[in-house]
């Protein structure tokens, strides 16, 4: 390779270095913004099942039975409009019962733990909700410029991998095994 062949591939090669490094940093960066925009979501498919659940529990204190009587006598109905109500109780029970722990653990965690509380408690429903109406911003807190340095160390490591595989590639395409009776340039 020539010196100004040389001196030009460098010149974009920081270049996007730099940009794959910006990139990184400004796409984390943004993760506490989504995040606080996801918990809200989240709060409120929260606060929806139990203003539903409270319904249910009423229905049943009014013929004297806990909710999960009441709902036994539902699936246990030969009834199959009862039954299917039934089953649609029980399964608003474990909704609640999940989406209120993960409204806990996610509200509960550390600031850089939460990319990892969240992938583990993520509801993929409220994730494209919250991606519908994400309005970006970047918070300028010490939380969000961690998400962003994280970003510029990742995207800029995925960076260098990718470089490093081009050149392994181009210098393997070069070398040509000697028993083919070729000269490799």
């Amino acid at each position: 390779m020539s010196g100004h062949s040389f001196r030009i591939w460098r010149f974009f090669d920081g270049l996007l270095e730099r940009f794959f490094s910006f990139f990184g940093g400004l796409l984390f960066g943004q993760f506490p913004h989504f995040y606080a925009q996801y918990l809200q979501r989240l709060g409120g498919h929260l606060e929806e099942a139990r203003l539903q659940l409270t319904q249910y529990t009423q229905a049943a204190n009014l013929h004297h039975l806990s909710l999960e009587e009441y709902i036994r006598i539902h699936l246990d109905s030969s009834n199959s409009i009862f039954n299917s109500s039934g089953k649609i109780i029980a399964d608003l029970v474990k909704r609640f019962e999940m989406l209120e722990k993960a409204y806990l653990a996610l509200r509960e965690a550390p600031p850089l733990w939460r990319g990892w509380v969240f992938i583990h408690y993520r509801e993929s429903d409220i994730i494209l909700e919250t991606l519908k109406d994400f309005t970006p911003g970047f918070p300028i807190t010490w939380e969000g410029l961690s998400y962003a340095v994280i970003g510029i160390i990742c995207f800029w490591g995925v960076y260098y991998l990718i470089k490093q595989l081009f050149k392994y590639a181009f210098k393997k395409s070069k070398t040509l095994p000697s028993s083919c009776g070729l000269k490799s340039y």
